[in-house]
């Protein structure tokens, strides 16, 4: 069930709504926010429907994350994953491969920092922070806007897998569950947001320096 919805989580959406708050776009984030739990409340609906009809079905999961001896099965599906929304975002073909290759080499970086830094936060933000420099050079190399790249590059980061596992344990009645991954949902969406207007800030900063013009005459 997880993999039928997962396209429907409007996790793209919230790091969206987190992002715009951040860069002091309020009420658009906030409209964007509200939109996207909507999202969710329907996702969530629909799914506790199925768990109504097929109650007798459906024990409680215990969620695990991926085998962590298993680093390159994670960035080949990180990049197909991202290759598959590329597609569905309706990229151009020239620009399937960026993002894709963009979408596995931010899971790299997360993972590589995981097995250091262990802090989620920090992990999260410096891999958004990787995958938005990434998306700008890429935007310079195929004269595209930079926004097309840095959604690819951050697939892999949104944390729809975690909102689900929020709606999974909220249906089931398990409020401490659902609050302790609700949380951890937001908190992943801030450390994206972070670390996309952080480049973002310093690329604008330092681009529209470069094409200021210079006062003064020569003598």
């Amino acid at each position: 069930m997880m993999a039928v919805i997962m396209v429907l989580i409007p996790g793209i959406a919230i790091t969206n709504a987190m992002r715009e708050m951040l860069i002091s776009d309020t009420i658009s984030g906030i409209l964007r926010l509200v939109e996207s739990l909507l999202i969710a409340t329907a996702v969530a609906f629909g799914f506790a429907l199925a768990l109504f009809v097929f109650k007798d079905h459906f024990p409680e999961e215990h969620f695990t994350s991926l085998d962590a001896e298993l680093p390159l099965l994670q960035v080949l599906a990180a990049a197909a994953g991202t290759l598959g929304f590329a597609i569905l975002f309706n990229s151009r073909p020239r620009r399937l491969f960026i993002g894709g290759l963009g979408g596995g080499l931010t899971w790299l970086v997360y993972l590589i920092l995981a097995r250091f830094v262990g802090q989620d936060f920090l992990c999260v933000a410096a891999a958004a922070a990787f995958g938005a420099v990434y998306a700008e050079i890429m935007a310079r190399v195929c004269k595209a806007p930079a926004t097309v790249f840095t959604i690819l590059s951050e697939i892999a980061l949104i944390p729809g897998g975690s909102l689900y596992i929020t709606m999974h344990h909220l249906v089931g009645g398990r409020q401490t569950q659902a609050l302790q991954y609700g949380m951890h949902t937001l908190t992943v969406a801030v450390a994206i947001a972070l670390g996309i207007v952080f480049v973002t800030a310093f690329t604008t900063s330092f681009f529209s320096k470069k094409k200021r013009p210079t006062t003064g005459h020569k003598h």
